[in-house]
Parts: C-alpha cells; structure tokens; sequence
C-alpha cells in the first residue's frame, strides 16, 4: 500500500474508513500465516492462499508514514481483528489498541496451547466486556497420535467456554458471526434453540466432525 498525493488530500476520517475496508478478513482464521492455514483447511490448494501479510495489517499501514500512524493509533476498529493464535505479544499490543471496539475473535489449538485463549477469554468476563465480541470463529481440527493412534479431544477449556455461549451461561449479546469447525464426539451442532438468545447472529457456520 503507497501513500500517494492524491490518497493523502481525503480527510483524516475518509483515511480510517479506507484503512478498515482494506484490513477486514472475512475469515479470521486467514490472520495466521499461509503456510499454517494448509493445515486447517485442507480443500484449499496451495495456489490459492492468498500470501499478503495479513497477520499484521495493521502494523504495516501504520508505518506507511507519520500521519498514517497517527490515524492507524487512533482508529481502535483497525486493531480489532485478533487471531489468539498469533505471538503473545502480538496479541497483547493488538488487545490493547483496540480499546472498546468491537472484537473479531480467531481461535485455534495454538491459541489454547499457548495459553492466549485462556488469558484474553478471562480478561473479557473479568472486566465484563464480552459484550464487544461481535465475530467469533474457532477451528480445532482432528489430529492423530502417531504413538497410540488415537484422536486427540477438543480442549475441555475451549469446549466449556463454546457450550456456555451456546447456552447463554456466558453473555455474548452482539455476536453477529459465529463459525465452528470442531471434531468432537460428544459436541452437538447448534441449534436455533440455542441461538435464539443472539438477536445479531446473520452468520453462522458449523462443522462438527466425530472422532471416529
């Protein structure tokens, strides 16, 4: 992205607004590097991964130069896009400047390995302020022992904080989209039952897989 002279005569607010529109990822869990997304999103060829430095957007637009900085640090919703799986103190500095906007939340088994779920999750119910959580996508895919041969289950954790969403124990009441890709025995797709506390759900996509 080239800061131009033309780019550079809109006003501070119309800069923001294109800044937004150029970092917005439908698909949250495409914040982590392409090379990792293979992984979890096997239908998808090599070719077709877009390779940008998606991870930090953001970051990059705010080096563009010093007035683009100062838009990009006051423009909280830039930095509202997290993947919990990205460096703790990625994480962290992107948390922080997103001040109260509203969260886009990526969640995948290094985010829980790492201990990132678990921190940013709490720091949300402590300070009751899950109610900025407004896109929500969480993908734990099968994995195999190569000692045992056995399935590896979903993190208790993570299966814990899903279901008390789902049955309201936990208050989410802007959540607008919501994407689950989990291989569980014992996890059931959602139901409208369950979503009927949501009034902002528009997207929900869900692929639950058994383990065996």
């Amino acid at each position: 992205m080239v800061a131009s002279d033309d780019i550079n005569d809109f006003p501070d607010e119309i800069l923001a607004m294109i800044m937004e529109e150029y970092i917005y990822e439908p698909e949250l869990q495409r914040l982590v590097k392409a090379r990792d997304i293979i992984q979890y999103f096997s239908k998808y060829d090599e070719d077709d991964i877009d390779d940008r430095p998606l991870s930090y957007a953001a970051v990059s637009i705010s080096l563009i130069c010093k007035r683009w900085r100062e838009i990009a640090l006051n423009t909280p919703r830039l930095w509202a896009q997290i993947h919990l799986g990205w460096p703790k103190a990625a994480v962290s500095m992107y948390f922080k400047r997103s001040a109260s906007s509203p969260l886009a939340l990526a969640i995948n088994k290094h985010a829980v390995r790492s201990g990132q779920f678990g921190q940013i999750t709490s720091s949300l119910e402590t300070t009751n302020t899950l109610h900025r959580l407004t896109r929500l996508l969480i993908h734990w895919p099968l994995e195999m022992s190569f000692v045992t041969g056995d399935y590896g289950p979903i993190s208790p954790e993570l299966l814990s904080w899903i279901r008390s969403i789902l049955d309201n124990k936990i208050s989410t009441p802007n959540l607008s989209q919501f994407h689950l890709w989990v291989r569980e025995d014992s996890f059931k797709a959602p139901t409208i039952e369950n979503l009927a506390h949501l009034p902002y759900l528009t997207d929900v996509r869900s692929q639950l897989s058994a383990q065996k």
